[in-house]
């Protein structure tokens, strides 16, 4: 059986493709144009892809999501976060 990537990759790599903030059936739509497989595919698969990007954020301390807004519910990747005053040179 082939190795499909997880949703987490799949919206990892919607993001990196269209380089801006993506709902989560966003990601998926593109998934499906773009015709990225998966392993899982239930009756709401943006569902899915949501709460996992949820639990990432929430767990992982080194996750490359970040939500950047709430109505709609938008993910971005960290990098591209803008620098804050506290990353500025010689403010620590």
């Amino acid at each position: 059986m082939p190795e499909y990537p997880s949703f987490l990759e799949i919206a990892e790599k919607a993001l990196n493709t269209t380089g801006k903030p993506m709902s989560a059936s966003e990601i998926w739509t593109l998934a499906k144009e773009m015709k990225w497989k998966t392993d899982s595919v239930g009756q709401t698969p943006w569902a899915t892809i949501s709460a996992q990007i949820y639990v990432s954020i929430k767990t992982n301390p080194h996750t490359p999501f970040r939500r950047v807004s709430k109505r709609p519910t938008r993910f971005a990747l960290t990098p591209w976060e803008e620098p804050t005053e506290r990353d500025a040179p010689g403010l620590n």
